[in-house]
């Protein structure tokens, strides 16, 4: 059996897989006993989806031809802190977004840091919580995002 710390290491490399391969059925899996939250700098995280229900996630995604976003989720920087005795675990880790798209370079869309909550069920662990937040460790806010026409609607 893994390790707890690469069973939620792999929870969070599926996350990114999901949306870059457009395969969103694997979120509702991840994120059925756990919420979804976004903040901006140091204002207060605002929930935008529970339960599996991503809907709020995925409606203004730009879906091409092949059936994905055309991004990548580059996932790095993973600190994983596992409290065994109580069964839970946080992580937190940056991402950084790249698409291209038909007719324009590779191009970094955005960035931002995950801070991820975990809970042991039986043998497996799972998401309770993933919060994105658009800010840099100092809590000035100096995340890159670029050109995002081509990744939602708005």
């Amino acid at each position: 059996m893994a390790s707890a710390h690469d069973q939620i290491r792999n929870l969070i490399h599926q996350y990114s897989e999901g949306i870059d391969t457009g395969r969103f059925e694997i979120w509702a899996e991840l994120f059925q006993d756990a919420e979804i939250c976004v903040a901006i700098g140091d204002n207060e995280p605002v929930v935008i989806a529970r339960g599996g229900d991503l809907a709020v996630m995925t409606q203004g995604m730009i879906i091409y031809a092949d059936g994905t976003p055309r991004t990548r989720h580059l996932v790095s920087n993973i600190i994983i802190e596992v409290d065994e005795a109580s069964g839970t675990a946080t992580a937190r880790s940056y991402n950084t977004t790249l698409q291209q798209v038909p007719g324009h370079p590779i191009e970094i869309i955005a960035t931002a840091r995950y801070f991820d909550s975990f809970e042991l069920c039986g043998d497996a662990w799972r998401f309770t919580q993933r919060l994105i937040r658009h800010s840099s460790i100092d809590g000035v806010s100096r995340d890159f995002t670029g050109d995002m026409s081509r990744h939602v609607r708005r």
